[in-house]
């Protein structure tokens, strides 16, 4: 799978932009390199900052960074766990917030605001109306039971994300689609200690749970859904 490992971008002040990041999105600085180059993080997020004199622009420093086009049309998404406390931060720095906090359509609260060079920030927040932590404990708690009544608890879980995906609520639905596939496939030991025979038998024999063929369909609904 192909992920962003970090974000790297042109300043014209890195004082300024390590001063920035410190104090309107709560940055830290975790590496440096003369006056030319630093690297800051947040939690998992990284983010480098270099100036235009640094060495490695060289010989293309023209062509690869054209005059005032620093930041132009460039914006930069933060998911972060707190995002009103990243807000009020940026509010007590005064910082450019260029459109307030929010709640948008997409299941994200979210806000934005600009860096000195014209760089577009967006810390933002996935907002969801189930509780995660919920749905595991109510597969183990089923599996604890009398098999005969697994999948019919199990159902009436897959009933609430049924609802949900009715009423548009997609987020939501697939976060309890999802988490009903994971467990399930846990609290049956499905799981081989290889993962190359978890895929054959997977493969071959689909998945089963003793006296519970049930789950079979569940789990299958659940994926398709």
């Amino acid at each position: 799978m192909t992920k962003t490992s970090w974000v790297e971008i042109c300043v014209s002040d890195l004082e300024q932009s390590i001063t920035w990041f410190e104090h309107v999105l709560g940055f830290r600085v975790v590496a440096r390199d003369a006056d030319e180059y630093v690297e800051l993080s947040r939690g998992e997020t990284s983010i480098q900052l270099a100036t235009e004199s640094a060495p490695y622009w060289a010989p293309e420093r023209e062509r690869l960074l054209p005059p005032g086009q620093r930041g132009s049309g460039v914006e930069i998404v933060l998911l972060v766990e707190n995002i009103d406390t990243v807000y009020h931060q940026a509010q007590q720095a005064r910082a450019d917030i260029a459109r307030e906090l929010a709640d948008y359509p997409w299941h994200m609260r979210q806000f934005w605001v600009r860096h000195p060079d014209g760089y577009l920030i967006r810390p933002a927040q996935k907002i969801l109306s189930v509780n995660p932590a919920t749905y595991p404990r109510q597969v183990a708690e089923a599996f604890q039971r009398d098999t005969p009544r697994i999948t019919q608890e199990l159902l009436a879980v897959k009933k609430t994300a049924d609802s949900l995906a009715q009423q548009g609520d997609f987020l939501g639905a697939a976060t309890i689609y999802e988490t009903l596939v994971t467990e399930i496939f846990e609290q049956s030991h499905l799981y081989d200690d290889e993962e190359a025979e978890y895929d054959d038998y997977y493969e071959e024999e689909g998945y089963f749970y003793p006296e519970e063929e049930g789950l079979d369909e569940l789990v299958r609904e659940c994926i398709e859904a």
